[in-house]
């Protein structure tokens, strides 16, 4: 099981980040895959939206302004099943988690 951290914690690490002069990298995941690479190239932070599950199956930017599925249910599906399993060590945000 992943570790769940609350935003004290994130921001604590966060701050050592800017503490030690080291630039903070925030990746954007759409698959599993994508998550695992971003963590294993150094991402401190791996975050995912509807829309980059939409571009990573090959639909259009714009199908952000359209009406093309639930994407509260696509989200929290993509996170729980995709992003969440693959990241071991980072902090992963997606969906309603970020309080």
């Amino acid at each position: 099981m992943v570790k769940r951290y609350v935003r004290e914690e994130v921001y604590g690490m966060l701050q050592e980040q800017v503490e030690k002069g080291k630039p903070i990298l925030v990746a954007t995941a759409g698959c599993g895959i994508a998550a695992k690479f971003a963590e294993a190239g150094g991402a401190d932070i791996i975050i995912t939206y509807m829309l980059a599950k939409l571009r990573m199956g090959g639909v259009s930017s714009m199908a952000g302004y359209l009406p093309v599925g639930d994407s509260n249910q696509i989200l929290l599906e993509l996170g729980e099943r995709e992003i969440i399993p693959i990241c071991k060590r980072k902090t992963c945000i997606w969906g309603s988690s970020w309080k």
